[in-house]
């Protein structure tokens, strides 16, 4: 069904541009999209269209998840969803990929997070806004709201042949950002000259990204001790999780007490850093796993310590025994194993680091701490029979 509809949806496209004689390059240049995207489109390229052609396990797969949303919605809800998906899938790469996550944590957050009935589908509060879902779960109502980064202008400057100056850290707001790359790329290019790099471009932080996320579940999520708030952002590498991990917990993280930001986001209790992005652009390689189930990825969730213990600080809040108790194995056992690694980690540098000159305290501690996810990933790998897929 989904399949033909795609199919449909590419035939009108090129019908409607030949009657206004327009070329692929004119109308991808007038909807914000690459040639190249548009003549997927037209082709019906779209993945699950691709799988459908090609009998690939990611289209059959989708089938069984849609069977199920149908046996646990209500028809409206089930529409919307639908209406979604050829929504999603009829624009553009960045729009195929948000929808196709969201699918990906509604489907676990039913299977796995949901007791009896508890469901629903985009509930409305604070004045009509809405997260992805909300489901009850040992005591709290869960709330979740599902956020894909749009890598698109990162993924072009990657692709260039120069030189990247990338910040593993924000950098102060007293130091001028364009001053620092301009002095640095002074620096550098005359040593570039007969390289293989025609120049040097600066690589965009996107912890702003995170700031917009977190002020926008704000609005969403509703406050009190009866729920437990979620942001869910959803990744591709475990690089990536590095990245956004710094961004929460790294210097001026978000949370931490010296957080850049500057706006309340208090009811964002914890926040799911993901994986299935990367099942979603490479499907083709995956033929042994169900990339629509959020369990095949790395899930970990971040507390904002802000929420885990009480205003005077002399136990655990509310949100704070939740979590530990409840929430920490609510997306699988990686979370609770990551806290533990990090503790032994510590344990273990320690000693070495006290005996350090004070400069290299921290360079030695940043440089675990800039790739920490990557570590830990790269324990499993090395101490487990299960290997993480995506």
């Amino acid at each position: 069904m989904f399949a033909s509809r795609y199919k449909k949806i590419g035939a009108k496209i090129v019908f409607y541009r030949k009657l206004k004689s327009m070329t692929q390059e004119k109308l991808a240049d007038e909807v914000g999209i690459t040639p190249q995207y548009l003549s997927r489109i037209e082709n019906s390229g779209y993945p699950l269209t691709d799988a459908y052609n090609t009998n690939h396990r990611f289209y059959s797969d989708f089938i069984e998840m849609m069977d199920y949303f149908k046996a646990k919605l209500s028809k409206s809800q089930y529409s919307d969803i639908e209406k979604k998906i050829l929504s999603g899938s009829s624009q553009d790469e960045q729009s195929y990929l948000q929808c196709m996550c969201e699918l990906s944590v509604i489907y676990y957050v039913m299977r796995k997070c949901c007791l009896s009935d508890s469901f629903k589908y985009e509930p409305k509060y604070n004045g009509g806004y809405n997260p992805e879902c909300a489901s009850d779960y040992n005591g709290k109502t869960i709330n979740i709201e599902v956020k894909c980064p749009n890598m698109c202008k990162r993924m072009g400057i990657e692709s260039h042949d120069t030189l990247k100056l990338s910040f593993a850290e924000r950098i102060p707001d007293e130091f001028n950002y364009k001053s620092i790359i301009n002095n640095l790329t002074q620096v550098l290019m005359p040593s570039l000259q007969n390289s293989q790099y025609s120049g040097i471009e600066a690589v965009p932080r996107l912890d702003n990204k995170l700031k917009d996320y977190l002020e926008h579940s704000q609005k969403k999520f509703p406050f009190g001790d009866n729920y437990f708030n979620i942001l869910v952002i959803t990744l591709e590498t475990t690089q990536d999780l590095d990245e956004w991990y710094g961004y929460l917990l790294g210097d001026n993280g978000a949370f931490t007490s010296n957080s850049y930001i500057k706006s309340n986001y208090e009811r964002v209790d914890a926040v799911l850093l993901c994986t299935p992005v990367c099942g979603f652009k490479r499907w083709k390689q995956y033929t042994d796993i169900n990339i629509w189930k959020l369990e095949e990825t790395i899930n970990l969730l971040i507390l904002n310590p802000r929420e885990e213990c009480t205003i005077d600080k002399t136990g655990l809040s509310e949100k704070g025994k939740f979590y530990f108790k409840n929430a920490l194995k609510m997306f699988g056992p990686l979370t609770e194993a990551f806290l533990c690694f990090q503790q032994d980690l510590d344990a273990k540098q320690t000693p070495v680091i006290s005996q350090l000159h004070p400069e290299d305290k921290y360079f030695s501690f940043k440089e675990n701490d800039i790739c920490i996810c990557s570590l830990f990933i790269e324990y499993l790998k090395n101490n487990s029979n299960k290997s993480t897929e995506l």
